[in-house]
């Protein structure tokens, strides 16, 4: 394996939270639901989950609330199936679990943007691999030099800027969006607009792509193919940012997640944010065809948000 990034080691925390008491609290407590729903409420409910995208542990809880909206709104398939999941205790525990693991997550990370992390008796990092993996996630994202951007060269003052406060408020969640890409674009008004906004462009797709990688490795939802497997492979670069297309055989393009993890003979090669899925002659079964495009994220990171 190359040297380990930041979503490296956000996806080997994930794997490596599979493993801890809590992790597989979450993770039992999630996929053993459908032992407590019906086969409709339990389908139902898991799709809206996978759509809560860039939510990570907070899916489980905007999931229900989605359902329940739906529902008010007389949407009848959703009726019965909420008035099920209302009455489901252990929905009700495990979604209380998972948004207090949630919190913990977020906390954490907030304190690794600003010191070294210690290893935490009864927190989330209290199983010495987890620390590891935790330890490697802040030594990368430290080496992207996010903050030596923010406060030597965008500043606590800049951030109050019109065009900044403006690209905050209309930015939408999925990182690195084609429209994210044409707000900074439209908004950027010189060079050092351009600059700033996509230095927090990277910080905020960074600070998303690590609780959602967590969470989609945690939880067995990432799409992970063998690129000896693919039947074309096509890699572009512009600047700091790489994008590819696979073509593939299988229905891959029916995956769940957001995120893509490369193989190549059993080793991690890339981690990439897929932008699109589509499956042709759905009906062959693994013999369709998925084309998949996606972001990769650089294999080496560092001083990734030096101008």
């Amino acid at each position: 394996m190359f040297k380990v990034n930041t979503l490296i080691a956000a996806y080997q925390f994930g794997k490596e939270m599979k493993e801890t008491s809590q992790g597989k609290d979450i993770y039992e407590g999630f996929y053993g639901l459908k032992d407590f729903l019906s086969k409709t409420a339990w389908s139902i409910y898991r799709e809206v989950v996978y759509n809560c995208q860039f939510d990570h542990y907070f899916s489980f809880e905007i999931a229900y609330k989605k359902i329940e909206l739906s529902q008010e709104e007389n949407n009848a398939s959703f009726k019965n199936t909420f008035i099920e999941m209302r009455d489901c205790s252990e929905l009700h525990s495990f979604i209380k679990l998972s948004n207090d693991f949630a919190r913990n997550l977020e906390d954490s990370y907030i304190e690794l943007t600003k010191k070294l992390p210690m290893k935490s008796n009864g927190g989330i990092i209290d199983y010495f691999p987890l620390y590891r993996s935790w330890l490697d996630l802040f030594y990368n994202f430290h080496n992207t030099k996010f903050y030596y951007n923010l406060h030597s060269k965008i500043g606590s003052k800049r951030l109050k800027d019109k065009t900044i406060q403006e690209y905050f408020e209309q930015r939408e969640m999925y990182p690195f969006s084609s429209i994210n890409r044409r707000l900074i674009r439209s908004l950027a008004k010189s060079e050092r607009d351009l600059q700033d906004l996509w230095t927090l462009e990277y910080f905020e797709s960074i600070r998303k792509n690590v609780f959602q990688l967590i969470f989609e490795t945690h939880l067995d939802i990432q799409l992970e193919i063998n690129k000896v497997n693919e039947m074309h492979f096509r890699e572009s670069e512009i600047g700091k940012i790489r994008a590819c297309k696979i073509k593939i055989h299988g229905l891959s393009g029916l995956s769940r997640g957001n995120f893509m993890i490369l193989y190549l003979d059993g080793k991690l090669e890339d981690i990439g944010l897929i932008q699109s899925k589509t499956v042709f002659n759905l009906e062959k079964g693994e013999e369709a065809i998925s084309i998949i495009t996606a972001l990769l994220y650089p294999k080496i990171d560092k001083e990734l948000l030096v101008n």
